[in-house]
């Protein structure tokens, strides 16, 4: 799959995919998960059948995983825009944080997972 923005590494390990930019503070997207999906609406008949379904799209959603640049970065917080380049490029689509977690592991590496969900018209 090819990398929208280039390869940005940990030390000597590559980790990241791109980039991002939060309220002027800049995290490596370690891994994230985009899903676009749809809702079904339908109507019956009389006798219970569906005469007619139309699929709805919803708006994207994400999952992602942040690398903590420095010992004194906060979380981003709720409600942050977060603009994310999909695979394959194009333009980023913005998306507004709706959920925050702090990971800690035996690697000695701080990460934030956040909820996000595309911003109305973008």
């Amino acid at each position: 799959m090819p990398d929208p923005t280039g390869t940005h590494s940990d030390g000597a390990i590559a980790w990241g995919t791109q980039v991002l930019t939060i309220n002027g503070q800049q995290f490596t997207l370690e891994k994230g998960s985009m899903k676009r999906g749809t809702r079904k609406l339908q109507t019956m008949d009389g006798f219970g059948r569906v005469n007619a379904k139309v699929y709805v799209e919803d708006p994207i959603t994400d999952t992602i995983t942040l690398q903590v640049p420095g010992s004194t970065i906060e979380a981003p917080a709720i409600g942050a825009t977060v603009p994310i380049v999909p695979l394959g490029g194009g333009a980023a689509i913005n998306f507004m944080i709706s959920e925050v977690g702090e990971e800690t592991g035996n690697d000695a590496v701080s990460k934030i997972s956040c909820t996000v969900e595309q911003k109305v018209g973008s």
